[in-house]
């Protein structure tokens, strides 16, 4: 009668899981226990013994990660890191008013661009680039003034005064 017993308890723990929902060490974890507790129920001398090896397997079993808690765990850290994306985003500010038109309408582009895409963002890596490269967006445009500092040492440090001064002196 303790034989059966054991064969039942045999079978019920090596049905107890099915190794696909687990990753691959999950997998020989779970191989490691039920291999372990195969072996203590066939040696158990009582009912009892085979029940708290039973109760000890389906613990260790079910301490276990799955699959798709694995995955339920990312897409939640996932979200967090998008709505912290987001709010990286929307914490990087400039002043519309040192700003030409089109440069204000191409910042406010790329800031709707990189919200839409940090929604479609698959990985943290992914969320990471977008707003690096809206943060280099917004650094690297240039306000009213750097525009007219370029242009001011593109036709020299005094502009077209110079130019004039340099024609009045025959020094061109």
């Amino acid at each position: 009668l303790l034989e059966q017993y054991k064969e039942a308890k045999v079978a019920e723990v090596s049905s107890y899981v099915s190794l696909e929902n687990y990753r691959a060490d999950e997998q020989i974890l779970i191989t490691e226990a039920l291999n372990t507790a195969k072996v203590f129920i066939r040696s158990a001398t009582s009912e009892e013994e085979v029940d708290e090896v039973v109760a000890s397997y389906k613990a260790a079993v079910g301490s276990l990660k799955t699959n798709q808690q694995y995955e339920e765990e990312y897409q939640q850290l996932l979200t967090e890191a998008k709505e912290n994306a987001k709010t990286s985003i929307n914490n990087v500010t400039f002043d519309e008013l040192n700003y030409y038109v089109e440069e204000v309408d191409a910042i406010t582009n790329a800031k709707q661009l990189a919200i839409s895409n940090i929604e479609s963002a698959t990985s943290e890596a992914e969320l990471t680039t977008i707003v690096t490269n809206y943060e280099s967006l917004v650094s690297s445009t240039l306000t009213k003034e750097q525009y007219k500092q370029q242009n001011a040492v593109n036709f020299g440090v005094g502009g077209e005064a110079s130019w004039l001064v340099n024609y009045r002196n025959k020094t061109y």
